[in-house]
């Protein structure tokens, strides 16, 4: 085989290999993704959750991805991608979740921006729950750039209520967003 056709099979070969390496998995979920941690605690019942964003060189240079986990022996959770730049509208992303662990507990879980500092879950009984969505760790927002505008959450429940709405709200209280799941 002469050098010049060698020469373009390299970048497929490398390629191929990288996406078979471990730590190197697309956004198929086929593997375990390199990231930082940016919000991390525990569930109602002590299970652990963790909220990862990808390093960019998984995520690609355009694209801001995050995931979600549940640590309870198998592998649940989710992702989630946003554009970078991260649009300026983002308000509030939500998604409810059950069965995520064998407890009878579920959650809501997601990102905010930066100037959301608390969330209130109204529950179909009309109980309210509050949360303060985390920033990531400083050094990771040092680091990268794009995480510095957002926060992050996973609010839990007992599996038999029901939340209707999510509410978004800054330093002054005013809302900010409000999303409604009501029939």
């Amino acid at each position: 085989m002469s050098l010049r056709r060698l020469g373009l099979l390299a970048p497929v070969a490398l390629a191929v290999a990288a996406f078979f390496a471990p730590g190197g998995a697309s956004a198929c979920g086929c593997g375990e993704f390199r990231g930082v941690v940016v919000a991390h605690g525990s569930s109602l019942y002590g299970v652990h959750w963790r909220i990862k964003a990808i390093l960019p060189r998984d995520a690609g240079p355009h694209s801001a991805m995050f995931d979600f986990s549940i640590d309870n022996g198998s592998e649940s959770g989710y992702f989630t991608s946003l554009p970078r730049p991260i649009p300026r509208a983002l308000i509030l992303t939500a998604l409810k979740g059950s069965d995520i662990d064998e407890f009878p507990e579920a959650d809501i879980s997601g990102l905010t921006a930066g100037r959301v500092i608390r969330l209130q879950v109204e529950m179909a009984d009309g109980q309210l729950l509050e949360s303060e969505p985390a920033r990531a760790p400083e050094r990771f927002r040092n680091r990268f750039h794009w995480l510095r505008g957002l926060r992050f959450y996973d609010v839990f429940f007992p599996e038999d209520q029901e939340p209707v709405q999510v509410t978004a709200l800054d330093a002054q209280g005013k809302v900010l967003e409000r999303l409604d799941w009501r029939p």
